[in-house]
């Protein structure tokens, strides 16, 4: 609107967002939030953990086959987050004068063989983490839909985790 000024910008970020060329989101929101500083507008950046709505995804291998897959080892434990908490939050800080930097997660980390545990329970079977090798993770995301250079990138930005 014409002559109304941003009284605050909130973004969502990621916690590894850090410079970088094909690094999936990493490099790309460390760019925006590098951007939007630039602005001169109050600016508050939310880097939140990994989005537990992104085994939302698997549910179909795991009704189907009784099998998570995944990147990581069965017992990588990660922080998570999930984005109802991560919306809310930022809810929170579009109405209050806070700025700066915040890292978003939930109360607990939890492994993939946490998660397929949890599923385990809810679909009353056995559900197995599957882990695919590193050699085979960009294979694996190009099978998924990925196009050749955006699973490379993601397999980039998997290794950062590691």
């Amino acid at each position: 609107m014409k002559g109304r000024e941003l009284k605050k910008i909130v973004a969502a970020s990621t916690y590894g967002a850090q410079p970088g060329d094909h690094i999936f989101d990493l490099g790309a929101l460390y760019e925006l939030e590098q951007g939007l500083a630039k602005l001169n507008i109050p600016l508050a950046v939310i880097r939140s953990a990994y989005y537990m709505s992104n085994f939302d995804q698997a549910i179909p291998a795991v009704r189907e086959k009784g099998e998570l897959t995944t990147l990581f080892p069965a017992d990588f434990k990660l922080p998570m987050v999930a984005p109802a908490d991560i919306g809310a939050f930022a809810a929170k800080l579009m109405l209050d004068d806070r700025t700066g930097l915040f890292f978003l997660e939930g109360p607990e980390t939890y492994s993939n063989q946490d998660v397929a545990e949890t599923f385990g329970k809810l679909l009353h079977k056995t559900v197995n983490v599957v882990t695919v090798p590193e050699a085979g993770w960009k294979d694996f995301m190009i099978k998924g839909g990925f196009s050749e250079k955006a699973a490379a990138s993601f397999a980039n930005m998997t290794r950062t985790y590691h």
